[in-house]
């Protein structure tokens, strides 16, 4: 079971990292911070 709730865990931490980075393409997510973290 600990394995299954890691792979969930991940799938979700990727789903929002996506999330994010289309944020800040669509320039609605301002935080220069969080994106030189992105590496953009």
């Amino acid at each position: 079971m600990g394995v299954i709730y890691l792979e969930a865990e991940m799938v979700a931490v990727m789903r929002a990292e996506k999330e994010k980075l289309h944020r800040v393409l669509r320039g609605e997510w301002r935080e220069p911070t969080n994106i030189f973290y992105l590496g953009l």
